[in-house]
């Protein structure tokens, strides 16, 4: 039976997400529903609790402290979670990364956020010393493994999280910059109370009879906030899913644990609408599928339509926020439009002054720098965080335009950024890898639309003398990106060029790029 929720605390107060999502829940009435579920091993918040507090002593027992900042590295697993909360719990900083990152990346993350602590699984520990011995701060004393500890069979009663304030550091975040180097994105605990409320109520409308289903890395805000943190907070039961992310997997599993909401990438909507031309596909549990990253078009309201009886709603949001904008249940949808404002988030189309914009200009997308579930900053880049935060604003980055019925509509980016099946992809990052290769004079890798992925990576290579283009060297190419960063970064198309084209000041003329069509194929190769 649907239980109902309390209001949120306010912001002022003081405030522990561990406690919101789980302490609160596992010491009350609801204690023996469920909280997780990963494939058959079932989790009630009671449970939970007792893992997370055991944890928790287990960290405080090997010196972190309030503050210190520890990385979450592996596969989707109750232990994730687990780690996560129990950090969380003590006021330390959980900082989540994706199991696709590379040495290089791990490296700087570890770097750049002072890491003193690793929270991983077995696959990974032997990565993690290795990296401790270039990362001073990281001790090998706190290096978790969440399979094999002790702490998962230690009884703790009573433990309470630790009384932390609404304003302290939470949890860190990374999303790629225009420049390449992965931004460091610190979230106070209001973040739970500001920006995971109103998507909980007015975008997910969950109850505690729900069963939540985000099948996507916990590393990621959607799935970190929307898919974890959020289902927790209103009580609901959250599905840990670690298979590879196929279209025919997600249905099966909706099917399996009776999931009633689905948070994904618009990519994978799509996909899901692809696995059968059988009309009305019988999932009877989903209520609403919650897209993202990129916006619903007319068509794929309509394939959604003819296959499921759910309802599928858009949700817009950022690393630095939360989901903002979207489209709420019940709602009326116009197809190309990412919804309306979420209650508690003022979005403005301003201009560069922090001037609003007349109805149907396109100007910049903005939210009140006020709101409570904004960042707290970028981990030492201070010089960023006031580029975006200026006339009472906080500048996303994207250009849009708001009608005369409050429905936002995308028009781009003000840098470069892509999205292609849901990862941000920062152009710069690839080029900077296929830079370094003996046979690369200069490359400009750009987001070309796809009807799937939203965009694929392409990369335009222009080749140093002695090189010819070819199939071979294409893979070379193709490979070295993916051993050095992330595989999803990977190019989807390499087309070799003569030279890249550039303005008098050396600028590449990617708008020429964008509108080049080759006729000869021999130097154009897809994967």
């Amino acid at each position: 039976m649907s239980q109902s929720y309390s209001e949120p605390v306010s912001a002022k107060n003081r405030l522990n997400i561990a406690e919101q999502v789980c302490g609160r829940w596992a010491n009350g009435t609801h204690q023996e529903e469920l909280a997780l579920l990963y494939k058959n091993k079932k989790i009630t918040y009671s449970d939970l609790w007792g893992q997370v507090s055991a944890f928790a002593a287990a960290l405080l027992e090997k010196g972190l402290h309030k503050g210190d900042r520890f990385i979450l590295h592996g596969s989707n697993h109750p232990g994730y979670v687990i780690g996560t909360l129990a950090g969380m719990a003590i006021g330390a900083v959980p900082v989540p990364t994706s199991i696709l990152f590379r040495r290089k990346e791990l490296t700087h993350v570890a770097k750049n956020c002072n890491i003193r602590a690793v929270v991983t699984c077995s696959k990974h520990v032997n990565i993690w010393k290795s990296i401790s011995l270039e990362s001073q701060s990281i001790d090998q004393e706190l290096i978790f493994n969440w399979i094999h500890q002790d702490w998962r069979n230690r009884k703790l009663d009573g433990f309470k999280a630790f009384n932390t304030t609404s304003q302290d550091p939470a949890f860190i975040l990374h999303s790629s910059g225009s420049t390449g180097i992965p931004k460091s994105i610190v979230h106070a605990h209001r973040w739970i109370t500001g920006g995971g409320y109103p998507v909980g109520k007015s975008l997910l409308g969950l109850t505690t009879s729900d069963i939540v289903l985000c099948p996507h890395e916990i590393c990621h805000i959607q799935a970190f906030g929307a898919g974890l943190l959020v289902p927790l907070y209103f009580g609901s039961t959250v599905v840990i899913d670690d298979e590879k992310t196929t279209a025919l997997h997600v249905l099966n599993v909706i099917q399996r644990d009776g999931v009633t909401v689905l948070k994904t990438v618009t990519a994978l909507a799509r996909l899901l609408t692809q696995v059968t031309e059988q009309p009305k596909l019988k999932l009877p549990t989903l209520k609403r599928c919650v897209s993202g990253t990129e916006s619903l078009r007319e068509s794929d309201y309509r394939e959604w339509n003819k296959r499921f009886d759910a309802e599928l709603l858009e949700g817009f949001g950022q690393t630095e926020l939360s989901i903002f904008c979207g489209n709420s249940p019940g709602s009326k949808i116009k197809p190309g439009s990412f919804g309306r404002a979420l209650p508690g988030h003022d979005v403005q189309i301003v201009d560069e002054q922090g001037f609003e914009v007349p109805t149907g200009k396109t100007g910049f997308l903005a939210v009140k720098d006020d709101d409570q579930a904004l960042f707290l900053e970028y981990v030492n880049m201070p010089e960023l965080r006031e580029q975006v935060f200026r006339h009472g604003w906080y500048y996303t980055g994207d250009l849009a335009h708001i009608d005369n019925e409050g429905h936002f509509w995308f028009e781009g980016r003000t840098d470069d950024l892509f999205k292609s099946s849901g990862y941000s992809i920062s152009p710069r990052e690839v080029e900077e890898v296929l830079e370094m290769q003996p046979s690369v004079q200069k490359t400009c890798v750009l987001g070309i639309p796809d009807q799937t992925r939203g965009n694929i990576v392409k990369a335009f290579v222009e080749l140093r003398p002695g090189y010819k283009p070819s199939l071979e060297l294409a893979n070379e190419l193709r490979q070295r990106v993916r051993e050095v960063i992330a595989p999803y970064k990977g190019p989807r198309e390499i087309e070799f060029i003569a030279r890249i084209p550039r303005n008098t000041t050396g600028k590449v003329l990617k708008t020429e790029l964008r509108q080049k069509r080759t006729l000869d194929e021999t130097v154009r190769f897809f994967w």
